[in-house]
């Protein structure tokens, strides 16, 4: 494909074809000559029909249409054909002006296809399709296709005929100027033969759920759960993740610099204790009154009547994070402008001067390779009061005053409203009758307008008992802004890359579009009833009675509000509700299976060391993957076995025998289950990855197709009915702290087995991007998962691991980590079998119809682009 250019260039002293510059001078006289024989064509010939009869006698007439080689009326020497043309322009004057011009054709390569990226992050092309699928995908599709021809638009020449251009020149790729180059097309990947190409596509079925425990334990487990740490945010990025925000559009108020806390502290014989001080707020008593003449004297009901700048933190306790925002809200129209996480995500509330409403959120999305920032917009036609209510605060007129209080800025005011409903009502689940009780603590200024310091909501239920939940906004600046309306009116072309419509009547788009409005409500959001059912259907819950409805509810209640406000940080990874949205941390912990205990065995050191490996770190590709070259069996579940040491090595085996044979054999994780625990395994307990290399190397992996079927429970070992297929010479632990030691061990070894912070909920609700998250600790290591391969985005290493959580989970059951940073403790103790020729004990019984591997020998090349 060809695009022509036309070169247009006046003779006004310039001479082509000869080898020392002339001077060319105008001469009437033949200009003269060549108007009185051109007359009678330009009278019937305007000058631009007669330049476009001229073009397309040079093959300048269809879009993207070759241009035909032809030798007539070339001028001079010059290298490229080059024909003269008379430009006349027309004029008052009785005579018409005459510019001789030279037309040069110029052929031009289009320019190369962009690549696609690692992650797709919805182009501006897809600006107005947010939800095309964008999940990861290795860059193994980047096939430039040529674009269908479009028929000219051009209008022919009134006059005249076209030339045909000869076949071989219309189509001939041998041009002297400047060769052709035919976009090069990659290999479409193969897949081994167990993946199903047509379903890759699909969404993967999730996994069933076991039921282990009775009602009673369930809300037994629910009281004893603590969170760990509410006072952080849910993800907690590095000052190298903050300097990556894109900028904010609207400058905020500078002026503002975070102060002390006023609000006033808890006195030691109020302090709370044990679960309450992280899953409650404590209700102070409300003493202090200086006579009774005070008391009767009750303090007017508070209003903002102002425009507002509020710096404020929510904090959820048993959902485990704070959150801060500022708000800004202009008191006359309703309008108004928050910022959460400082910035990563604004929402918009305009009310229009007819009465309706515009709501807009936008949130950047790191989660691709560049910063996205995603917008969704809903427009209302009509306004109800709390459409047009201060965001961050409550509805006073519930309120009733409750006492005085005294505080470190003086006397201190607390306001107080309760709310009981019956079984069902209020938010409950069936059978649970909710009570909610609401407090505010304000400080009256001089010019008797209140500034508020602190709202706190607790929850009591009939079934999960007091304090199941609750949240606590706390102002930590409060006070006027000069914003005129243009500030609360968005430029979406300028601060959005896409845009999404969204419904405001549908209540999870309006709890999106404005996601404190639940957290200043009387009640508890009704939309989580239909949160519930949809979450039932989708991963089939059928809860045994009305009791472990409750539980279940409430868990999916704050893991959703977890997974909202991780979202709104704009980290470099997106989380998700999945199928373990609805269950307690104790379950969770069934899924992690490493214990800490000493080697029977001592492993081997990494045979390469530190300058040797940071000396090989320039050779090794920017990405690499055993899935696409076969050395990867599909993913398998766990359940509620905690085995994922057993899914790990297994795992790590197999990819070392797939080096040696480049035949994939998936082996029995089950095997190690039942028959590891003479070396130190504990079935569908944690153990310590060492004792299930210590068996292999002892006994050896049968064949996963030739061993009972796993189930998430220890059997009897049948070891001596089927015989093994591999046993290894030893393991080897990886220089920890290493990013290039664990590359070389991936791509010259096998698949490696790492240990991560599976307990992070950043982990456990993962969907997708590059998990980045300080909350998942780097020495907590209590996971055992498989690295199989690494990437990179914007410069900066990650690694791909494959999980034993079903292909319902995060990429299709794998997740990327960020590499340097150590995140979840990937490099903290590595691991991979050693595998040599002699440990080759046989082929399965039925060879697996898997294609030949596209892998090398041994002796691998490190500049291997894939």
């Amino acid at each position: 494909m060809w695009l022509s250019v036309t070169l247009a260039l006046a003779v006004l002293g310039v001479a082509l074809g000869d080898a020392e510059p002339a001077r060319v001078s105008f001469d009437p006289v033949k200009a003269a000559e060549t108007e009185r024989l051109s007359e009678a064509a330009r009278e019937q010939r305007s000058p631009n029909q007669s330049l476009l009869q001229l073009l397309s006698a040079i093959g300048v007439g269809s879009q993207d249409e070759p241009v035909p080689r032809t030798s007539g009326r070339a001028v001079g020497g010059w290298p490229i054909p080059a024909y003269p043309y008379e430009m006349v322009l027309d004029s008052l004057r009785p005579r018409n002006t005459i510019i001789p011009i030279i037309v040069l054709p110029v052929s031009l390569s289009p320019s190369r296809p962009t690549p696609r990226p690692e992650c797709d992050t919805g182009s501006t092309a897809n600006k107005f399709n947010p939800n095309k699928d964008e999940d990861y995908e290795d860059n193994y599709y980047n096939v430039p296709h040529e674009r269908p021809r479009e028929p000219s638009t051009r209008r022919p020449p009134s006059t005249g005929r076209r030339p045909k251009p000869r076949p071989e020149d219309r189509f001939s790729d041998t041009n002297d100027d400047e060769p052709p180059r035919r976009p090069h097309k990659k290999e479409q990947p193969s897949f081994p033969s167990y993946v199903q190409v047509e379903k890759l596509d699909e969404t993967p079925t999730s996994p069933p759920i076991d039921k282990t425990i009775s009602s009673k334990e369930l809300v037994e487990k629910f009281r004893a759960q603590v969170a760990q740490e509410p006072r952080l945010p849910p993800v907690l990025l590095s000052s190298y993740d903050s300097s990556e925000r894109l900028p904010i559009p609207e400058d905020v108020d500078s002026s503002y610099v975070e102060g002390p806390n006023q609000i006033p502290d808890i006195s030691p014989s109020q302090q709370p204790t044990s679960a309450q001080s992280t899953n409650s707020f404590p209700s102070r008593a409300y003493g202090g009154f200086i006579g009774a003449n005070v008391r009767n004297r009750d303090p007017p009901r508070p209003r903002f009547d102002r425009p507002l700048l509020l710096h404020g933190e929510l904090t959820v306790p048993r959902a485990d994070f704070t959150e801060a925002y500022t708000v800004w809200w202009d008191a006359k129209t309703g309008s108004s402008k928050i910022d959460f996480h400082g910035g990563s995500t604004s929402t918009y509330r305009t009310v229009m001067p007819d009465g309706g409403v515009q709501r807009l959120e936008m949130r950047i999305d790191r989660s691709g390779d560049r910063g996205i920032r995603r917008c969704a917009k809903a427009t209302s036609r009509t306004s109800q009061p709390a459409d047009l209510a201060q965001p961050a605060l409550p509805d006073m007129e519930l309120f009733s005053f409750a006492g005085y209080e005294q505080g470190e800025g003086g006397r201190l005011e607390r306001w107080r409203h309760s709310v009981t409903g019956r079984a069902g009502e209020l938010g409950g689940a069936r059978g649970e009758a909710l009570t909610l009780r609401h407090e505010l603590l304000l400080q009256r200024l001089p010019d008797d307008s209140a500034r508020p310091l602190q709202y706190i909501v607790n929850v009591d239920s009939s079934v999960l008992g007091a304090n199941c939940d609750g949240y606590e906004h706390r102002y930590i600046d409060v006070r006027e802004h000069t914003k005129d309306l243009d500030f609360f009116t968005p430029k979406i072309d300028e601060i959005c890359d896409s845009v999404e419509i969204l419904n405001a009547s549908k209540p999870d788009d309006l709890a999106r579009l404005e996601p404190l409005r639940e957290f200043t409500l009387p009640l508890r959001d009704l939309r989580y009833n239909e949160v519930l059912q949809r979450f039932k259907q989708e991963f089939n819950r059928q809860y045994i009675d009305n009791i472990e409805e409750a539980v279940r509810k409430n868990l999916l209640i704050q893991h959703s509000r977890f997974i909202s406000s991780g979202n709104r940080e704009g980290a470099t990874f997106e989380l998700g509700v999945n199928f373990l949205g609805d269950r307690l941390n104790d379950e969770l912990e069934n899924l992690l299976g490493v214990n800490l205990s000493a080697e029977n065995i001592r492993a081997e050191h990494f045979p390469h060391n530190r300058s040797s490996v940071q000396s090989e770190e320039a050779r090794l590709p920017n990405r690499f993957d055993w899935r696409p070259r076969g050395g990867v069996s599909p993913v398998r579940y766990q359940g509620s076995c905690s085995s994922c040491w057993a899914f790990a090595v297994a795992g790590a085996v197999e990819g070392a025998l797939f080096i040696r044979t480049r035949r994939l054999v998936p082996l029995s994780e089950k095997c190690l289950v039942d028959c590891a625990h003479p070396f130190g395994g504990n079935g569908c307990k944690g153990t310590w990855p060492s004792h299930a290399y210590d068996y292999v190397q002892n006994r050896g992996l049968p064949a996963l197709e030739e061993y009972p079927p796993y189930e998430p429970k220890v059997d009897k070992c049948a070891e001596d009915k089927v015989p093994a297929i591999t046993r290894i010479s030893a393991h080897v632990n990886v220089t920890i702290n290493s990013v290039p030691a664990l590359k070389v061990a991936i791509r010259r070894h096998a698949p490696s087995v790492v240990l991560v912070d599976g307990k992070a909920k950043s982990f456990v609700f993962y969907k997708k991007g590059v998990l980045y998250d300080d909350r998942c600790a780097k020495n907590k290591l209590n996971h055992a998962v498989l690295a199989v391969g690494w990437g990179e985005r914007k410069g900066e290493p990650h690694f791909i691991l494959k999980n034993s959580w079903s292909e319902a989970w995060g990429e299709r059951g794998y997740v990327r980590v960020q590499a340097r940073a150590n995140t979840c403790g990937v490099l903290s103790r590595p691991s991979y079998p050693r595998l040599e020729d002699g440990d080759v004990q046989r082929a399965p019984a039925r060879e697996p119809a898997h294609e030949r591997a596209r892998v090398r020998p041994r002796d691998i090349d490190y500049d291997e682009s894939q």
